[in-house]
Parts: structure tokens; C-alpha cells; sequence
């Protein structure tokens, strides 16, 4: 099955400042298209769970919120920033 993945476009807004004013273009672009990808296989496995509904994703240099709805095979991302795995 293969789901269909949106971004809202908050969160594309926000992707595309990332890769504009970023040192990283091809990074981006990369961890985005493998964002897609991950999702639109199988969604419920990737990430981990938080509050509701919401799941977490980081495919460095990005992390993501997102949704997943069954009953339309619809994830929705809502949001995206700079992951830097650095605490």
C-alpha cells in the first residue's frame, strides 16, 4: 500500500527557508526526499509516537511532526527544523 504524504504549507514554507539560507542544499533536499519516502511506504513505523496523534521523524539535518490517518492512507507533516542531534 502506499500512502499519500502532504506537507502543510507551513511546513513547506519552513523547508524551503531551511534549504534557502542553508550551507546544506543537497542535504536537505536529501533528507526531504527520503522523508517521502519513508512515509509513503509505511509511516507507522518510522519515528516514534508523541502526544495524540502526533509522531516524530528525524532524517538528519531535518526532523519532522507529523500525522498519520488510516482511514485516508494520509500523512500529514505540520512541521520541520534543523535537526543537529546535539543536546
Amino acid at each position: 500500500m502506499k500512502w499519500t504524504v502532504v506537507w502543510q504549507s507551513e511546513a513547506l514554507d519552513a523547508l524551503a527557508e531551511l534549504w534557502n539560507i542553508g550551507p546544506d542544499r543537497s542535504e536537505v533536499a536529501e533528507a526531504s526526499d527520503r522523508i517521502d519516502w519513508l512515509l509513503k511506504r509505511d509511516p507507522h513505523s518510522q519515528g516514534e509516537e508523541r502526544d495524540g496523534d502526533a509522531r516524530i521523524l528525524i532524517e538528519p539535518p531535518l526532523a519532522i511532526y507529523f500525522t498519520v490517518s488510516d482511514e485516508d492512507m494520509l500523512v500529514t507533516i505540520y512541521d520541520v527544523w534543523r535537526w543537529s542531534g546535539k543536546s
